[in-house]
């Protein structure tokens, strides 16, 4: 069966699904409210906390207030609870937190309940399913937290019914999921379909993949950068890259529009964050946080090519500040289609058997897995340099291997392109330009046959070697008029939580970043949203004796993408992978991933941010080792559909970890803090059917 009928042939399945869940599933408490005893003969009295105006609106007058429903006596089912005015005063997201005291046959007496919150503009959120036993004689709503502001009783129930709700975008939404899941499950033929970048029926299906992840992570850069001012971003220290574009404009280096304190050229070690803090303290005066101070001058130790390329420009051409939001969810897209070219560029050349399933298959959990999530969750200035860097390191990659042709030949402008590509990381995010060691496993074959290294192959070394001398001399030199270094780049002169120049070297260090980014699990609860931080800023517990920096932290590697594990299997299949020119390169990326972790580790610490550093790195060896096996298990249906079943498994498990994560409670940039109508509605019209609220 070719793909086009395949796919027609479920869309009525996927129909009948998507109406089935939204009629049964999420509308189950419609159906249910049905059976209950409706009692709309109350008796509300305003207790301690409350005072009502001459409108009949109610003040709140303390930390909490208390309304209380009397005389009930029969079995409560539900509650509807509405303390919203249809007002400008309320907007969409806008949450009342309440907590119910009830009684019933167990208690005579008042017992309370968990917090839970009704939320303005989702109707769902306005019934309370209780579970209590037997009749109760009298409940009270306590108001918490919203001293000083002022709510209207719309109305109070008891055993409502529910409203049949139908909510278009979650019917959307399982209509998208379910043709996902029917495209990619196993038995679909596009397993059985060979991947071709020449056929037009294929290219529209790789191109929509390709543009749902775009749409998807631009929403997600939408919809938190409404979060902490991103938009309109007034933290001087978010703004450093707009201000070395404008200090370039007028001939400097260095950050020209703020002048340092007299007391921080006073100070013997201006780095230390606690004698500084005394210091300014004393003398009355402030310093610009997390710039870079050197000889009485503010710099910035971020890579400067964002500068270069995108900052300094827009300024030129347009006259005003480029949003580094608006940038960094500019180049998440960009690196989701490089990763998909990428991938695209590898499986042809190494696996040119390999189906359109698969590609895409492993292409979609490579992107999830790569952790540049984070930078749309939190599209500040700090991210810049981690997603260009990939871009330009992964652009770079897949230059290289294009260059080989695989008969002897190299493609010159493949090679100078990637290694330009590569030698620009440098700029960006040093340690990510680790990837130039690539080359070898990359140029593997064309360096055993002389085609680098050698006075036959000198034109190719040169096209691989010019462009890095080329930007590393513009660095050094930037460098050198900067902090009088070619080698500094700046970063141990930040003026922030830690004294960057006496960090040191400790071993241990890495037991605890190793633990951090690779191994430390999700905490779960059976609450929305279910996951929550482990550790907030500067709260990571631990027996480490010594200073341990970090942020905020949500889990591992392997706790994201349990899949990950699949390296494991690398020694297994060795010969294998070796056969197929990929086993070193597999290798490589594990070396490489894990040198950029250590190396995070000692310079800063831990934080959820350089997950991005090594993850995409790192999951290169993972797709490459699941490429092996499915090449190797291409022709026994027994094992080739034990493994596809596993894999599109865990890939699922991956996907849903690592996207339903950015609702996590107590991460930094949080969603319920960004944009409370987004999250109440996943809470209330995606996630309804998990709760027993």
């Amino acid at each position: 069966m070719n793909l086009k009928c395949y796919i027609k042939k479920n869309a009525i399945i996927i129909v009948i699904a998507v109406i089935f869940l939204e009629v049964f599933i999420y509308n189950y408490r419609y159906w249910e409210s049905l059976t209950f005893n409706h009692n709309s003969d109350l008796e509300i009295t305003l207790a301690d906390g409350t005072e009502n105006d001459e409108n009949k609106n109610v003040n709140i007058t303390e930390d909490s207030a208390d309304i209380e429903i009397t005389d009930i006596n029969e079995e409560v089912k539900n509650i509807y609870i509405n303390l919203f005015t249809d007002t400008d005063s309320h907007r969409k997201g806008d949450s009342i937190t309440i907590q119910i005291y009830e009684t019933d046959a167990a208690s005579a007496t008042y017992s309370k309940l968990r917090e839970t919150e009704i939320v303005y503009g989702i109707e769902e959120s306005y019934y309370v399913r209780t579970h209590l036993v037997g009749e109760s004689s009298k409940i009270k709503i306590c108001v918490l937290n919203y001293e000083g502001h002022q709510i209207s009783i719309e109305r109070i129930a008891i055993n409502a019914n529910r409203p049949f709700i139908l909510r278009k975008f979650r019917v959307l939404f399982f209509l998208v999921l379910l043709t996902l899941i029917a495209l990619f499950k196993p038995g679909s033929p596009i397993y059985d379909t060979r991947l071709r970048w020449e056929s037009g029926r294929q290219k529209l299906v790789i191109l929509g993949i390709v543009a749902i992840h775009v749409i998807l992570y631009c929403f997600i850069g939408h919809i938190f950068s409404e979060g902490d001012g991103w938009k309109n971003a007034t933290w001087v220290a978010w703004l450093q890259y707009d201000y070395i574009a404008e200090a370039f404009t007028r001939g400097h280096v260095y950050i020209d529009q703020f002048e340092p304190p007299e007391a921080l050229a006073e100070m013997d070690n201006p780095y230390d964050p606690g004698l500084r803090g005394m210091v300014m303290d004393e003398s009355g005066e402030t310093f610009i946080w997390d710039f870079a101070y050197y000889n009485g001058k503010y710099y910035s130790y971020f890579g400067v090519v964002p500068v270069i390329l995108f900052y300094l420009p827009y300024l030129l051409i347009t006259g005003e500040w480029l949003a580094t939001f608006n940038l960094v969810i500019l180049l998440t897209a960009l690196f989701v289609i490089t990763v998909f070219w990428f991938l695209y560029t590898l499986v042809k050349k190494k696996f040119p058997d390999i189906s359109l399933g698969i590609y895409l298959l492993i292409s979609i959990l490579f992107i999830a897995a790569s952790e540049v999530t984070y930078c749309v969750q939190k599209p500040q200035i700090y991210v810049v340099p981690i997603i260009s860097g990939l871009l330009f390191d992964f652009a770079g990659l897949t230059c290289w291997l294009k260059a080989s042709d695989g008969e002897g030949k190299v493609r010159k402008r493949w090679l100078i392109t990637g290694a330009f590509s590569i030698a620009m990381t440098m700029g960006c995010r040093p340690q990510l330009a680790i990837v130039v060691l690539f080359a070898f496993p990359i140029f593997a074959k064309e360096i055993r046959e002389r085609l680098f290294f050698s006075k036959m192959g000198m034109a190719n070394t040169l096209c691989v070697i010019i462009p890095f001398i080329a930007v590393g001399v513009a660095l050094m030199w930037y460098n050198y008029i900067r902090f009088g270094n070619p080698t500094d780049f700046g970063a141990t002169y930040n003026l922030t939580s830690l004294d960057m120049n006496n960090r040191g070297f400790i071993l241990d260090r890495f037991i605890l970043g190793i633990w951090e980014y690779l191994f430390q699990p999700f905490i779960v609860r059976a609450k929305f949203p279910y996951f929550s931080v482990v550790a907030t800023q500067g709260g990571l517990t631990t027996d480490y004796q010594g200073q341990v920096i970090n942020e905020f932290l949500m889990a591992g590697f392997f706790a994201y993408n349990t899949i990950g594990y699949s390296i494991c299997l690398i020694p297994r299949f060795r010969r294998q992978m070796k056969d197929r020119g990929i086993y070193w390169l597999s290798v490589c990326s594990i070396l490489f991933a894990m040198t950029i972790m250590m190396v995070d580790t000692q310079m800063v610490g831990t934080n959820l941010r350089y997950l991005t550093d090594f993850s995409s790195i790192l999951m290169i060896a993972v797709v490459l080792i699941l490429l092996t096996l499915f090449d190797i298990y291409k022709s026994d249906n027994g094992y080739r559909t034990i493994l596809l079943e596993s894999i599109i498994i865990m890939t699922a498990i991956c996907l849903f970890v690592n996207y339903f994560s950015l609702v996590a409670e107590g991460r930094s940039n949080e969603l319920k803090g960004c944009d409370p109508k987004v999250y109440y509605a996943i809470k209330y019209q995606l996630f309804s059917i998990f709760s027993i609220r």
